[in-house]
Parts: C-alpha cells; structure tokens; sequence
C-alpha cells in the first residue's frame, strides 16, 4: 500500500499539476548507479578524482552511488577488506578537544595527523570541536578520516569519499586543505573522491580526474592536473615587522633574541597579497647542549674566547618559524627553510624544535635529524617526580599543581631542576619567584624532548677557506 502524502505536500505540489509518485529523480539514482563502476574502476591507488558541476547535477548521488558499489563486498569491486571512510560523515564530539580525538590512536601518531592538517598549534588542541571555526572542524573532520586508514591494511586499499569537499571554507583555508589531501593520498596509496561546486578545486587538488556532472544525470570524465595548484607563494626578505604581525601564532612566548635575517612568505589573495609565514634567523647561543650531538667535537675546547668567535662565524640558527594558521599544510615551513638553506649566512645552520617530532619541515627542506638525549638534570626531575607519584604530564594541569604545591620534595627537585637549566629557561620566565611557575616548562622538557637540526650548505661569505674547512671537518665527524 503507498504511503498516504500530507495536505501540506499536496497543495504545494497542486500548481505543478503532478502526482507525487512522478516527482523526485529515480532516473538520476539509477544513472548514478550506473556511473559508479566505471568511475571506481578509473582510480588506481593514490589517485584523486573530483566530482564537480552546479548544485543539482547529482555530485552527492553519484558520491552515494559509489558508496554502496564500495560496500558491495562480493562485487570484485571494491578490494576485499578496504576501508571506506566518508569524511563528509564524520561526527565529532562538540565537547571533546581536538587532542582528545581517536584517543584509540597513539598520541604522537595523531598529533602528526593534526600537524599535516594544520591543527598542531597549542590554542586549538585545547579547543573543543564545538567551539572551532567552520574551517578547523572541516580539518579536524579530515583529520579523523585519514587516522582510520592505517596497518595492518595493505597501502592502496582504502577508499575516502568527501562531499561537499572545502565548500563551506573561504578559499584561502580550502587551499590548505585540498593540498593536505593530495599529498596525503599520494603518500599512503588511498583513492579518493570529492565532490565540490568549486570549479577553483581542480586546481587546488589537483586532481588526477575530474568528473563534469551536468543537470539530468550527464557526465564528462576530463584528466586532471594531478598536481595540487594552490595560491602562488613568493619568499623574500622580511623584517621584524613580519614577525610581530604572526607571532601570536607561535607556541613559544617572548621574540627570539638577536635575530640576523628574516625571510617571509607571500601569498596573493583576492587580487592582493597577504603574509603567509615567517623564518627567523639569529646568532646562536654558546652553550647549546644539542651542539655536540649535531658536529661533535667542533665546538669544544678549552678556549672559551676562541670557541666563541668560531661559533660566531660559522653557524646561525633558525629561531622561529611561524605559519599562518589559514596556511598550514600547505608546506609553507619547508619552502621558508629551503629558501634560507640556498642562500645561508654562514656554513652551518642549527635549529631546535618542540613540536620537530610531529611537523619534521626541517628535515622536509633537506636538514638532518638529531634526536636530544634528555639531559641529567631532566632525567633526574623525572626520576624524583615518580618517587613522589608524580607524573609530569600533571604538571601542565593548574589544579593538579595545586594539589602538591604543598610537597616539599617535589618544590626541591622542581628548584634543583631549574638551577641546573637556567641558561636555557626562555627570558620571560627567568624572573620566577615561585618555581612553580616553571611547572609547564619542565612538562614539555620531559613529555616532548625536542630535536635538533643541522646543515651545511655553501654560503654567501667571502671567506671561502674557513667554509671548505668546516665541511671537512664536519663530514668527517658524522
């Protein structure tokens, strides 16, 4: 028996003198049907098609189509025991921060994920999804799809399905992340299908085929790109200026002291050019512990003075880089420290970074990777607060530094661990009264030990011997 359709439906549909059983497109669905297998058949693994066409010309039902032709196990299809994850589905909880997604992933693993999403910054990892803008929710919903496509599958055998990819995004943060997506899908082998209104999407995703969808169910299948073409970016000498308008962006408080050089990154946006990103250069500190693990034995000695000098003229380090949060993901970082590699101050360039172990874009523009071993005064701390049933992590909680404030031991190792650490405390912070107020510090020491970079590359200075000579005695010490 067919369903009985209210007045309502009825006299809004009396003046198109149809029956209701006539309306809606069955002719679509089965046209979508039939568009599904050649579309899933085109896409080899790590390949992106883009659905695309105006509103109405069925993207969303052949996305659908797709769908269920995935679900269909025995159809010799889809791969036995792929992943199908449809981004555009994704829930996530209004209540919960954006760390405290997939907290059946390890941490580490999803901090990566965020980072190549553009969300590895302090403020929003604390955020709940509920309060994030349109375009972090949109990442973060990119974010916990890709984290479902992972061992012991084989690599190419997942399938993601995003609709209305990046259409509820201004098309600076749309770029970021149709870029994230590319490289993502190329990187692990999963297929991927969008569907957007968006004609600029074929450049920004560069897809490998797009599929025109016209109204009443046509279709042209037309080769892509392949290539993600995002907005241009232009590097270039920059000022102090640049840094202060993005500083408060980065996770580190106070400006990095004596800077040397400063490089910026332009992108043009809406027939204008705004700041994307900005790298620091300043001469480096004399007593970096991560030295000798970069060039063993070249900066030592018992010479202070001359140690000094030599360190002076030979190395500088790379202070700051800080991304437009409207950018990340684009690989902007690696393109800063790239630009600066081809053209150094000096022989060899050092950088030390928190947050080096889920965003490697220095090891990305060709630096080397040194992990720190934890320094005695850091392994000590961290050995006292176990005695005492302390775990570091707490100390970034205010009311858990509450509860053993009181403790007499855990003050003494926490004043013990910053006397032993003071050249390296960052200056804000080195007028502490109430060792306290380091508690935060010393969670990040013994949480996220940082990793040092290092390079050699020719450079603009004149004195070309003292250059040959450090590359000797740098090959020869790695």
């Amino acid at each position: 028996m067919s369903a009985t359709h209210g007045a309502r439906l009825l006299r809004a549909m009396a003046p198109f003198g149809l029956e209701i059983n006539r309306c809606g497109r069955p002719e679509a669905v089965a046209s979508a049907a039939a568009g599904a297998e050649p579309l899933i058949g085109a896409l080899s693994p790590g390949r992106v098609a883009l659905l695309t066409g105006p509103s109405g010309a069925g993207k969303s039902v052949l996305l659908g189509a797709v769908w269920r032709r995935l679900g269909d196990r025995g159809s010799g299809i889809g791969d036995q025991g792929a992943e199908v994850v449809r981004a555009h589905r994704v829930r996530l909880d209004a209540r919960r921060a954006v760390a405290e997604h997939r907290v059946s992933m390890p941490l580490d693993d999803w901090l990566g994920l965020l980072s190549m999403a553009g969300l590895a910054d302090a403020r929003v990892l604390a955020t709940p999804a509920g309060r994030l803008s349109d375009g972090e929710r949109a990442r973060l919903r990119l974010a916990v799809a890709m984290s479902r496509f992972g061992a012991p599958r084989p690599a190419g055998s997942g399938w993601l399905l995003v609709d209305e990819c990046c259409s509820t995004l201004d098309r600076e943060t749309a770029a970021g992340v149709a870029a994230t997506l590319r490289r993502w899908a190329t990187r692990t082998g999963t297929r991927v299908i969008a569907a957007s209104a968006h004609a600029d999407l074929i450049g920004l995703l560069g897809p490998d085929l797009v599929v025109r969808c016209e109204a009443g169910g046509a279709r042209r299948f037309e080769a892509g790109p392949g290539v993600a073409r995002g907005p241009r970016v232009r590097i270039e000498a920059g000022t102090t200026a640049d840094y202060k308008a993005l500083a408060r962006f980065h996770y580190r408080p106070g400006r990095p002291a004596s800077p040397s050089r400063v490089l910026r990154a332009v992108v043009k946006s809406g027939g204008g050019e705004r700041l994307a990103g900005v790298l620091v250069v300043t001469h480096p500190t004399l007593n970096g512990s991560w030295r000798e693990s970069i060039w063993p034995g070249r900066y030592v000695g018992t010479d202070k003075a001359r140690v000094a000098r030599r360190i002076n003229r030979e190395l500088r380090r790379i202070s700051r880089v800080v991304i437009d949060p409207r950018d990340r993901g684009r690989g902007i970082a690696r393109r800063l420290v790239r630009a600066y590699l081809d053209d150094p101050d000096t022989p060899a360039t050092e950088a030390v970074a928190a947050m080096g172990r889920l965003s490697p874009f220095g090891e990305a523009a060709g630096m080397t990777t040194y992990p720190l071993a934890p320094r005695a005064a850091d392994d000590r701390l961290d050995d006292m607060l176990h005695a005492a049933g302390v775990e570091p992590w707490e100390l970034l909680d205010p009311a858990r530094v509450e509860r053993v404030r009181p403790d007499a031991f855990v003050r003494r190792e926490l004043e013990v661990w910053a006397r032993a650490v003071a050249s390296s405390i960052p200056k804000p912070r080195r007028g502490w009264t109430d060792v306290f107020d380091l508690a935060p510090l010393a969670a990040g020491r013994l949480c996220a030990p940082p990793v040092a970079w290092g390079a050699v590359r020719s450079s603009r200075s004149s004195d070309r011997r003292t250059q040959s000579s450090y590359s000797e005695r740098a090959r020869a010490c790695s």
